[in-house]
């Protein structure tokens, strides 16, 4: 189990700054933990990604099984590699 405290510390209408405070686990799982809460870090290429479905994995919702996720995943990670 991991634990990530957020502070939102402003709002312009579309997007916001928030503070990520990681009390147990990795750095890591700040980028998890925005996506399963629904919002992804903005210019985040793996977690805010339509790979993982409509809805880019909020509370867990990926619409396909994990073989097809992992799979979407390394399609679009090649790919990216192929345009960098």
């Amino acid at each position: 189990m991991s634990i990530t405290e957020f502070q939102k510390l402003s709002f312009n209408g579309k997007s916001s700054v928030v503070r990520c405070r990681p009390y147990t686990g990795r750095t890591h799982q700040i980028r998890a933990h925005l996506q399963y809460l629904g919002y992804p870090i903005l210019n985040d290429p793996l977690y805010n990604s339509y790979a993982f479905g409509p809805e880019k994995g909020k509370h867990g919702v990926f619409h396909k099984n994990v073989d097809e996720l992992m799979e979407d995943l390394i399609n679009k990670h090649l790919k990216r590699m192929v345009h960098v």
